[in-house]
């Protein structure tokens, strides 16, 4: 048998089997190492449980914590409540008052369920910085329980609990993770034992993460039935103004000039698709046709270009002659109106028109989008010459503000988001990965997309975009949220058309007073770009579809249960029952949401609230996990699939709630929402943007720890932005947007299947990349705060061209090359060979040995 396809077919048989094969990790006779092996549960000796196997311990056991997030910023994000962010007390939503020390509700909550005293002993650092490195036993024996890196937590394994060795003990534990394949894969550190040395932290799970977002009412404005006059910025204008010289066209084609058809949803029914296509055929006779509106728009532009001339009806060729037979003197109207009557003329479906002519801008803001990245760069030309029509407000001496695409901050942790979003555009894996840049292809093999041409090819790409001034290449003051503040003053930093960003974070200007109105605010989602993918690996490039690889997962970093602190029966058993309450549906929904209110809405004792059902119970709608223990209210339930969206199950309670992607989740009450809102919680460094901060700031949920759903913070995204994320929703629940999958369907490729955040290494594999050759690698690519640039960011702002240029502060230790063959080259013989060996070994360990 071909070894490629052995391959594949142990993969796909450790996937579907899922549970199956970790249960056996994890139970009986199969175990071993660390502390004696995994033993029958009636022969363990180091923790005390009841004749069921749940964990028991005496009420009150302490358990140190060392918890919190990235501590050394300004916001409040620990356990309890510090002088530096509470003055005197404070009375939060739930209506009750906290004092300086005193436990946030969520944890005051798990503390009482669980039944221990919990003592804070939160180092204040950054994930990265919690475990020292070098570690010592010494350096842990304050902490019981700490966040830390997975990186580090693994590198130090010895000094923590092994928890593959409890799962018997662990229900609620056990099952996430038989649910959650890729998880188990990410945990492992030993495949030959199963061993897992920490329990991981999800900013949601099983969603997309990162969105396309627009100005929709920019879009509006450029593809409207509106007069365009008043947009007489050349071309050429607005590249000067940005130091760029735009007499010539940079960008070339991506799609090619052979007509390509997609799949979408269809208007009359979004259940349904309807196919698609981009005619350039069509395209390219229309603009030859000085009749035809495509060929008078052209006509109207005096290019020395002769229409008869063009070869291809791509929207960027015909922009390409249009800007270079007037030496950049093009207009914006004259932009614009090639692509108004470009995208009636290229766009249909069974030969007709698809898009109505006054609702051209459904081509980008749409359910039934069809957007590739040449209309993409069609519309950024039209939006930085045409951005007086947009309602910005700005004047044209402030035109070197306007971009079609922008990094959030200056450094990359935010500027990766640009080379993630290059991979959505140009259909390159990689990009946007859960480890460094790998992912697995087709055949099951582990790949590296810095030993790839293409990965280079699409930063270079992008160069071009910003060679034209459509993307922001300098350190401006960026504006993501809106191009006006809440007080009506223009920014003074870069705006743009498109970010590649989270939801609800970038849209909270919506959810200010004067921009809850699409009319006033209009920055949301839209469908991601179709563009051409490689599934099968044969180089063709012929699946034509949307995909995103942003997709939520196991993040990099996790909690760990500290070996030598857990030295009795009660503390160890304590921590435990703590890891397992932290991934039961109720400790879920606690670490999520916070404390239930349980006079409802009006007058609210907790922050969220449902409406409970009693002609149901939770036997009847759901699969019960476990009973109630010495650590549980109740017993705890997974609701059955077919009720998910009409219920949810707390404390062995019966709810519905509100609406969240198919199933029922709980709703945050209007005083917690007015806190978010307004501030008004009297806790500082805790702003109204984001209320994943909110909720660590003030309820003490969303920490790096279990798993946070994504349902709340959905309730707290803007009205415009929501709309948004349902063309998403529609799109894939019809099927016409692909993304990853952390379980692969029958026959599915496993291509789709996202790459485990960290693989299990030897030791000396371990010690390896931690040497300087390999450290440099890990920094020349790296997505730290810590650095401005990258060889992929530096790519994109240079283009292929010898030399160097500064990473960070006083360093220039990325080497540019003038090809994408010589990156790979570089990458390969600087330590990416061995790199990519470990890594390989460490994924193929899973392959061959879990099952």
């Amino acid at each position: 048998m071909n070894k490629f396809k052995k391959t594949a077919l142990a993969i796909t048989a450790i996937v579907m089997a899922g549970s199956m094969a970790f249960g056996m990790v994890g139970c009986g006779d199969n175990g071993g190492g660390g502390d004696g092996g995994n033993k029958h549960p009636d022969e363990r000796t180091d923790i005390t449980y009841d004749d069921n196997y749940h964990l028991t311990y005496t009420a009150g056991t302490t358990l140190n914590l060392n918890i919190g997030y990235n501590g050394s910023g300004a916001k409040e994000r620990s356990i309890v409540f510090k002088s530096d962010h509470v003055s005197g007390g404070v009375t939060l939503a739930d209506g009750k008052t906290y004092q300086v020390g005193d436990l946030k509700p969520a944890w005051q909550a798990a503390k009482n369920t669980l039944g221990i005293n919990i003592n804070n002993t939160y180092l204040n650092l950054d994930s990265d910085k919690q475990i020292n490195n070098p570690i010592t036993e010494n350096s842990l024996s304050s902490h019981d329980i700490v966040t830390g890196s997975s990186t580090a937590i693994v590198n130090n394994s010895q000094y923590f609990v092994n928890l593959n060795e409890y799962l018997d003990y662990m229900p609620n534990y056990k099952k996430f993770l038989e649910e959650n394949p890729v998880t188990r894969y990410s945990l492992t550190t030993d495949v030959m034992t199963g061993a897992m040395y920490y329990a991981p932290y999800y900013d949601g799970n099983d969603d997309i993460e990162k969105y396309t977002l627009m100005h929709h009412n920019w879009v509006e404005a450029i593809l409207g039935t509106g007069d365009v006059s008043a947009a007489t910025t050349t071309y050429a204008a607005q590249g000067s103004s940005k130091g760029k010289t735009t007499t010539s066209a940079s960008v070339q084609n991506h799609m090619g000039s052979t007509n390509w058809t997609v799949a979408t949803t269809n208007p009359a029914d979004v259940t349904k698709t309807v196919n698609v296509t981009c005619d350039y055929t069509a395209a390219l006779a229309a603009v030859k046709d000085a009749a035809t509106g495509l060929g008078a728009a052209y006509a109207a532009t005096n290019s020395t270009v002769a229409a008869s001339t063009l070869t291809s009806g791509n929207i960027v060729d015909i922009m390409n002659a249009a800007i270079n037979g007037t030496n950049g003197a093009v207009t914006g109207a004259q932009l614009i109106n090639i692509l108004r009557e470009y995208v009636k003329v290229a766009y249909k479906s069974n030969g007709t028109q698809f898009y109505a002519n006054d609702k051209l801008y459904e081509v980008f803001t749409s359910a039934w989008a069809a957007w590739d990245v040449d209309l993409l760069t069609a519309l950024y030309r039209c939006v930085v010459t045409g951005y007086n029509l947009t309602g910005i407000g700005i004047s044209t001496a402030d035109v070197a503000k306007v971009y079609g695409l922008v990094g959030r901050e200056n450094h990359m942790q935010r500027r990766q988001d640009l080379v993630s979003f290059a991979g959505e555009l140009y259909g390159v894996r990689g990009l946007e990965s859960r480890l460094e840049f790998y992912y697995i292809n087709d055949a099951g093999e582990l790949v590296d997309a810095r030993a790839n041409t293409d990965s280079y090819d699409a930063l270079n790409k992008l160069n071009a975009l910003v060679k034209e001034g459509l993307i922001c290449d300098t350190d401006a003051n960026v504006k993501t949220e809106n191009y006006v503040t809440s007080e009506g003053k223009v920014p003074q930093g870069a705006i743009a058309l498109t970010y590649h960003d989270y939801s609800q974070t970038q849209t909270a200007q919506g959810l200010k007073a004067g921009y809850t109105t699409k009319e006033a605010y209009s920055f949301a989602p839209v469908l991601t770009a179709v563009s051409k993918w490689d599934v099968d690996g044969d180089g063709a490039k012929s699946d034509v579809m949307r995909f995103t690889e942003s997709y939520r997962s196991v993040k990099n970093t996790g909690f760990a249960l500290v070996k030598s602190a857990l030295n009795t029966q009660d503390k160890l058993s304590a921590a435990l029952a703590f890891v397992d309450y932290f991934f039961s549906p109720d400790g879920q929904l606690l670490m999520t949401y916070g404390t239930q209110s349980t006079t409802g809405n009006v007058n609210p004792n907790g922050f969220w609230y449902a409406n409970e059902v009693t002609n149901v119970t939770a036997d009847q709608i759901g699969t019960k996990i476990c009973e109630d223990t010495a650590y549980l209210n109740a017993a705890q339930y997974e609701v059955k699939e077919q009720y998910k969206s009409q219920y949810f199950i707390f404390e062995g309670k019966v709810y519905t709630g509100f609406a969240y992607n198919g199933r029922q989740v709980p709703i945050i009450t209007d005083a917690n929402m007015d806190d978010f809102l307004n501030g008004d919680s009297g806790v500082s460094g805790v702003g109204a943007r984001s209320y994943t901060d909110y909720a660590r700031g003030v309820i003490g949920s969303t920490l790096p720890i279990g798993n946070k759903d994504q349902g709340f913070e959905y309730q707290c995204t803007a009205d415009v932005a929501i709309d948004g994320c349902g063309t998403i929703t529609t799109a894939v629940l019809n099927g016409t947007l692909q993304h990853l999958v952390l379980k692969l369907a029958k026959n599915q490729s496993m291509w789709y299947l996202c790459v485990p955040t960290t693989l299990p290494l030897s030791q000396a594999d371990q010690a390896t990349l931690k040497n300087d050759a390999q450290t440099k690698i890990g920094e020349i690519y790296s997505n730290a705060k810590s650095y401005t640039h990258t060889a992929y960011y530096g790519l994109m702002l240079y283009g292929y061209n010898a030399g160097q240029h500064t990473m960070a502060s006083g360093v220039t230790d990325v080497l540019m090359q003038s090809n994408a063959a010589g990156y790979v080259t570089w990458f390969n013989g600087n330590g990416g060979t061995v790199r990519d060996a470990i890594y390989a070994a460490g994924w193929q360990q899973i392959v061959l040995n879990m099952l």
